[in-house]
């Protein structure tokens, strides 16, 4: 397989791009409905996509697309990750996957849709899409050409493990998946007119689709690296699924270290106009603590303060403080300090620190 071969295919309709630019209502193909009913939807409508089914996408559906790049998913690379070329004139439905993805614009445009924002690719533009990040794709027009890779957790360590000489950027990105340290984002690299990535992605599909007899894997991965190679070297944007949310819960912060004394998850409802169930999920998923555990926090802080600089009266420091359950304050007090209060005044004291 040469590069000229694979552009005289580049353009070519398979049958569901046919089906899907006649009947553009035609909203979910069959490996989505064998998601649905194997029970991979939540309750938001998002798709599951695990990585035990990124070599066996093929099984779920009972048709074939009857076209020339059927061919990848029978590459024998498909052991060392999928790569696939996307379908046409066709919406995907908001999915995450718990695996790396990588899209690249060969050609034309993708338009890549998350919760918050509708973002345009173009061609030398990559994606790479962590592990648990929502996301949708829409390709418009015939000449829209996206090819994506699937990485599964091996291939990572394996590629980790070679040290290949890439970014910080890309292999902290690596390195946090593989940890279970995923930060739930994309990172966006324009490619603009830098002929290597092209080239290097040229290649990766040659051997995929005509695997040489005899070191094609090691052949396979050096493309891959000098893709990653050029990526790094490339104007990136990082877009956080969380980044409108991770605004507001700043504000929140804010205004709670600022008013903590009288603040609680019904006052900072009404202040921001949402309900407080959401409000307490959206703050413990965003700084990891629980809300009612933070405002205690900045209560506890400012109670041993007025004990180390005070005299005060234990119970005066509990009304200005505005602590009504004096029994679970003291309890929280012990859970930290492992002394009562008073116990805790007098052992500063004696230490003097």
């Amino acid at each position: 397989m040469n590069r000229e071969e694979i552009q005289k295919h580049l353009n070519e309709l398979s049958d569901s791009e046919i089906s899907y630019r006649e009947h553009p209502e035609k909203i979910l193909n069959e490996f989505y409905l064998a998601l649905d009913q194997m029970g991979l939807k939540d309750e938001n409508g998002v798709y599951l996509f695990p990585e035990s089914l990124i070599r066996n996408q093929s099984q779920y559906t009972h048709s074939t697309h009857h076209g020339f790049w059927d061919i990848l998913e029978k590459s024998e690379h498909q052991n060392d990750f999928v790569l696939k070329k996307a379908t046409r004139f066709y919406r995907e439905p908001f999915m995450k996957a718990d695996f790396i993805v990588i899209r690249y614009v060969y050609a034309g445009e993708c338009i890549i849709y998350t919760p918050n924002k509708k973002i345009v690719l173009h061609e030398n533009d990559a994606i790479m899409i962590d592990a648990g990040f929502i996301i949708s794709q829409e390709l418009k027009h015939e000449e829209d050409t996206v090819f994506s890779f699937l990485f599964t957790k091996e291939f990572i360590l394996n590629l980790l493990k070679q040290g290949p000489p890439i970014s910080n950027e890309i292999t902290r990105f690596f390195f946090d998946y593989v940890n279970q340290n995923s930060q739930q984002n994309c990172q966006i690299y324009h490619g603009d007119r830098n002929r290597l990535i092209k080239d290097a992605i040229e290649g990766m599909i040659c051997e995929y689709l005509d695997p040489v007899n005899e070191g094609g894997k090691a052949l396979l991965e050096s493309y891959l690296n000098i893709f990653l190679i050029q990526l790094s070297t490339c104007e990136a944007e990082i877009e956080n699924e969380y980044k409108e949310d991770i605004s507001r819960i700043a504000g929140m912060l804010n205004y709670i270290n600022l008013n903590y004394i009288d603040v609680d998850l019904n006052t900072l409802a009404d202040l921001y106009g949402y309900n407080p169930k959401y409000i307490s999920r959206l703050f413990k998923k965003i700084t990891g603590v629980n809300l009612k555990d933070y405002i205690y926090k900045k209560k506890l802080d400012s109670f041993c303060s007025y004990l180390l600089n005070s005299d005060m009266p234990i119970q005066e420091i509990l009304a200005d403080l505005n602590i009504s359950s004096e029994a679970f304050f003291f309890n929280r007090l012990k859970e930290v300090y492992s002394v009562s209060p008073a116990q805790y005044r007098k052992q500063k004291m004696i230490t003097g620190s």
